[in-house]
């Protein structure tokens, strides 16, 4: 069976996610023989009593689209650049060319390595694409665009051909990258990567707070055990009975804790109300 040129791109789609799995359809096939019972454990119980299982709903098509990871751009080799094929139109060209398949949301396209470089990216739409509800591509660009620069309209884009195999007509429209937004939170490695290639993945890990362990610092140690320590007394109160006899506490000093605690008081009192009643000492924390 001749398949269609979106059936092909979908079946590129699909094994470019393999790959970036690890995996290859033969994975899928011994997978599926591994997960299935054999057929000595199944019944056959009357069809009148078989409920069919409810469907889990498909994800929105935007949410599947919009994790799509381009693979990476293909760099025209010199037979093809001297067979014209890196041309755009007469006057400019294109050093690779990265095609995505139909509805692909692209948030961080490719750029050039190199000051010069310029990568195309061809977006494929469905024969019955309505082109009222079509979004352009650009919209969801995360890069900062301006200095745009007008368009031609009518001009012929070598890259794109119809169904006769001619370059069809567009309206060419050039922008210019104006910066690079990052947050006040940002991690200074951001700085140290480059934004030719990356994806929405690689963001997430650049943007996610670190998980390292803690610093081996005192000050930051003591802190965290005291906060604990006072966490742990407003909720679920002190269970040791004592009276200030057995701390070694003076009537004077006794006075001084309950000054620095009526504070607190209130507020404690208000947290621990709601306790089960449990017996425990009326301590209050002093910080």
């Amino acid at each position: 069976m001749e398949l269609s040129s979106a059936q092909l791109n979908a079946l590129e789609f699909a094994q470019s996610i393999l790959d970036d799995a690890g995996l290859s359809p033969r994975d899928l096939s011994d997978h599926s023989q591994t997960s299935s019972p054999p057929p000595s454990s199944y019944s056959s119980p009357d069809t009148s009593t078989i409920s069919l299982p409810l469907s889990a709903p498909d994800p929105c098509s935007a949410i599947l689209a919009a994790q799509y990871i381009p693979p990476p751009a293909h760099s025209f080799t010199p037979d093809e650049i001297s067979a014209g094929a890196h041309r755009i139109n007469r006057q400019s060209t294109v050093h690779a060319i990265i095609n995505h398949p139909p509805g692909a949301i692209v948030e961080y396209p490719q750029t050039g390595s190199l000051k010069g470089n310029a990568v195309a990216h061809v977006f494929t739409v469905t024969h019955n694409f309505d082109s009222m509800e079509f979004d352009l591509p650009q919209f969801n660009f995360q890069y900062s665009l301006g200095d745009g620069h007008g368009g031609l309209k009518g001009v012929q884009c070598f890259l794109l051909h119809d169904n006769m195999g001619q370059p069809v007509r567009c309206k060419k429209l050039s922008t210019s990258c104006k910066g690079l937004k990052t947050c006040s939170a940002r991690s200074d490695k951001i700085f140290n990567t480059t934004h030719s290639y990356t994806n929405r993945s690689h963001i997430a890990e650049l943007i996610a707070p670190p998980f390292l362990p803690f610093d081996d610092n005192a000050k930051r140690e003591v802190f965290l055990k005291t906060f604990a320590f006072f966490c742990s007394l407003t909720e679920h109160g002190c269970a040791f009975m004592a009276s200030p006899e057995c701390v070694g506490l003076d009537h004077d000093d006794t006075d001084d804790v309950n000054s620095m605690a009526s504070a607190v008081t209130d507020d404690e009192h208000d947290a621990t109300q709601h306790s089960s009643g449990a017996i425990s000492c009326q301590g209050k924390p002093v910080m």
